[in-house]
């Protein structure tokens, strides 16, 4: 840690001081800051959906916002994660080839894509509920939350358990990446070769 000097402070505290803060153990990097940072955001995206039930332009808003960001997540290891360290480059780059053509990443890349390049979303969502009763005295019994898709083959799918799962994959992915990876890694980037 940098304690900048002041003309006020006794050299001899800042001296003291420094050595203290350089004894306090750091927490440990995080292996894949960008991935993660990227996963986090698209994971945080989702569950405010479906647990707002958004439809019509806000449903939109948040699905294309969601796909966009977990399609992103390769790229933020391949651009960013990978300059970490040697040892990251490695990893990330036999990640890359790979899974460049696993049914995940097509999955994520079509269905960004016909939101984004086609402006087609292909998707609806519909909120209901049941209720009993009449005004305010009346209970809710159930809400629903059904967002489906059209697929490849034209078939009608449940695009909220196809996105868990891709939520899943991703980060067994992660995981599995950071679990090759050192404890503690290089701060700065690498340059490319």
């Amino acid at each position: 840690m940098s304690i900048t000097n002041n003309d006020d402070i006794d050299p001899e505290i800042v001296e003291r001081m420094a050595a203290i803060f350089d004894d306090e153990p750091q927490p440990p990097r995080p292996k894949l800051p960008q991935a993660r940072r990227y996963f986090r955001a698209a994971q945080s995206g989702f569950d405010e959906m479906v647990e707002q039930r958004h439809v019509g332009t806000a449903f939109i808003f948040h699905i294309i916002g969601v796909l966009t960001i977990l399609r992103s997540v390769p790229f933020a290891l391949n651009s960013v994660d990978r300059r970490l360290s040697d040892v990251h480059r490695a990893i990330i780059d036999e990640w890359w080839h790979r899974t460049s053509t696993a049914p995940e990443i097509k999955l994520i890349k079509r269905l960004r894509d016909v939101a984004l390049k086609d402006a087609a979303l292909r998707s609806i969502a519909v909120a209901s509920s049941t209720r009993i009763g009449e005004g305010p005295t009346s209970i809710e019994l159930s809400r629903d939350y059904d967002v489906d898709h059209i697929d490849e083959t034209d078939q009608r799918r449940d695009l909220l358990a196809d996105l868990r799962v891709l939520f899943d994959w991703f980060d067994a992915q992660l995981g599995d990446i950071e679990a090759r990876l050192p404890i503690n890694h290089r701060a700065a980037p690498l340059a490319d070769p």
